[in-house]
């Protein structure tokens, strides 16, 4: 159901069924989901697997998705959190050895 859900989601137009068919494949998903919870490290809690609820009323009122990407957030996420994160000596007050990371690099 997730990778029916992901193909309908990522298709170029829509109508009223499909986007209903959108909604029955992902509440298919959700309700197989929690057999695999207990094998995920995050237990499925991730804010990418909340935010599916929301694509089919994206889709209505702002149009396909096909143009959507998380690639530059994901980028600065890695350049702002995990890269300062790995610097840190993890014993003391990371938040601030992060912070004197960032601040060094601009």
């Amino acid at each position: 159901s997730f990778i029916n859900f992901v193909m309908l989601a990522t298709s170029k137009e829509h109508t009223d069924e499909s986007l209903a068919e959108l909604d029955e494949h992902l509440a298919s998903y959700y309700d197989y989901s929690p057999i695999f919870q207990q094998y995920s490290r995050s237990r499925f809690t991730f804010p990418k697997n909340h935010m599916l609820q929301k694509y089919a009323n994206d889709i209505r009122s702002r149009g396909t998705i096909i143009n959507y990407s998380t690639t530059h957030s994901e980028h600065m996420h890695i350049l702002e959190a995990k890269k300062p994160a790995r610097q840190t000596n993890r014993r003391f007050d990371s938040l601030l050895q992060m912070a004197h990371f960032v601040e060094k690099k601009d």
